[in-house]
């Protein structure tokens, strides 16, 4: 039997998104016994996911499906993911709040899951019939066509600048007119400033490329037959579905909700504190899960919620309903009423607990690893003391810590817990260093490797240069980010990773 741990598993997160792989699995064994009657048992693996991505509600505008700009930020994690999981099955979920009624909230989720699966795998044509179809006040219209144009570059502009610079009104106005003009004429299209449906295909299509990016930025997809179903499915049973409201991460206090209901706090507070239950999440599951579409519990996006409910704990409106205090699913699993969905969420780092494990080299001054050194790692209000036989430490937390604080000292020095005085070296690194623009992120990683964030970005650079043998301008051009990202990973190589690159 293959039971899923909640422990040590790596991740990412930003505010807007997190992507995840799943802890380690341990065999457990079946314990069997005879039947006295006809009556008998069966026994199944569980379906339990290897990876996630989950794409948080500032990605989605309140009570709508439109996929935001920024979920470019952590594609490249997720584009590494399905590398690194070659062999398996996604599955993306749509949630909602519990501010509306079930088969609302059942087809808003169903459409957030549709727009995820629609980026992944380029299907315009999925696009174009959320834009045509309004949910209630899901409405694409022209609020997504300035946000998408405005995530374009103008290949015109100098400076380059979006097609379209202001912010998405909804209002068809002028400026708006002329970018649909300009991004019309670059594409061969009759230029009428009207984004109809010729218009939208290119339009949907150059912003999918542009937000769905790996780490080198270029554009990356899916296809169908790397879902669940495995494409069989002309509806997308298995590869795209919606839980509604039905499971929550988060169940505010009764006391709250009567707060809401009165008028007596702003809905927009209620909003604000629904906002954890306003998600998408990717799950990669194995590739050889014993699940056909046909056997897949979820419903079509066609189909109402009496499937949905039919998979429901026999206390599952109860563990969504406001009790004296407000509930949160990472604390105590007890908020969602799918058997099915919390059977294999309440494991994974995007639902469930999210944890960091923090790798670090430990170096001399001349970049070289100090076997069975002395150190202590200090992260999100945890500590760990001992000494690393290879030069490497590793420390697990809760989250994503900003920055973890490592002291070490040489093989011959005493243990961190024994020593008199400060320790021989001492750093404070950065844990999240690939987030912020391309110029946060070189002063994070030169940070990391010796270049001090205390001095100005192009003097760091220009020393950097300088080690490396480019000529010192002090300018971050391409070559040197390149060279940077290049350097912060070796240097932040396991012991064992660049003996096997030695060996090869």
């Amino acid at each position: 039997m293959t039971e899923w741990l909640d422990d040590d598993p790596e991740g990412f997160a930003t505010q807007d998104a997190l992507v995840s792989t799943q802890g380690p699995r341990v065999r457990l064994p079946f314990y069997v016994a005879p039947a006295t009657d006809a009556r008998f048992n069966t026994v199944r693996p569980p379906v339990a996911p290897v990876a996630c991505w989950r794409l948080n509600e500032a990605l989605f505008d309140l009570d709508s499906s439109l996929l935001k700009p920024g979920v470019r930020a952590s594609a490249p994690r997720f584009a590494a993911l399905l590398r690194a999981n070659k062999g398996s099955l996604a599955a993306v979920f749509g949630h909602a709040d519990a501010s509306g009624l079930d088969d609302y909230n059942r087809g808003l989720s169903v459409r957030r899951a549709q727009a995820l699966y629609g980026l992944l795998t380029r299907d315009v044509a999925l696009w174009e019939k959320l834009y045509k179809e309004p949910l209630g006040n899901d409405r694409w219209g022209t609020r997504a066509v300035q946000m998408m144009l405005g995530a374009l570059l103008d290949p015109a502009a100098d400076p380059e600048r979006p097609y379209y610079a202001g912010d998405p009104s909804g209002i068809e106005d002028g400026p708006t007119i002329a970018a649909v003009r300009r991004f019309q004429a670059d594409r061969g299209l009759t230029t009428d400033g009207d984004a109809g449906p010729k218009t939208r295909a290119e339009l949907f299509a150059a912003y999918m490329d542009a937000v769905c990016t790996d780490a080198a930025g270029q554009p990356f997809s899916m296809t169908p037959d790397r879902f669940v179903g495995r494409g069989e499915d002309p509806l997308g049973k298995g590869a795209h579905q919606g839980c509604s409201e039905f499971n929550p991460v988060l169940v505010i206090s009764q006391a709250d909700q009567r707060k809401y209901d009165s008028g007596a706090a702003p809905r927009a507070e209620r909003d604000a504190r629904n906002a954890s239950n306003r998600r998408a999440i990717v799950f990669l599951f194995p590739g050889d899960i014993p699940v056909t579409a046909s056997a897949w519990p979820c419903p079509r996006a066609d189909e109402g919620t009496s499937a949905c409910r039919k998979m429901f704990w026999p206390d599952g409106d109860q563990r969504r309903r406001p009790g004296l205090e407000a509930r949160e699913y990472r604390n105590d699993h007890r908020t969602m009423a799918c058997t099915w969905y919390d059977r294999f969420a309440r494991f994974s780092p995007c639902e469930g607990r999210t944890y960091t494990q923090i790798t670090v080299t430990l170096r001399n001054r001349f970049a070289e690893l100090i076997a069975g050194a002395p150190y202590r790692i200090q992260a999100a209000g945890r500590s760990r003391v001992g000494r690393a036989p290879d030069g490497v430490a590793t420390i697990t937390v809760p989250g994503v810590p900003e920055r973890c604080l490592v002291e070490w000292g040489r093989t011959e020095d005493r243990g961190m817990d024994e020593a008199e005085g400060p320790p021989p070296f001492r750093l404070e690194l950065y844990v999240n260093y690939d987030v912020g623009t391309i110029e946060e992120q070189a002063r994070k990683r030169l940070h990391n490797i010796g270049y001090p964030d205390t001095d100005p970005l192009d003097a760091a650079v220009r020393a950097f240069q300088w080690d490396i043998g480019l000529c010192a301008t002090g300018t971050l051009d391409e070559p040197t980010h390149l060279a940077l990202v290049a350097a912060h990973g070796t240097l932040a190589t396991p012991v064992a990773s660049l003996e096997e690159a030695d060996r090869g």
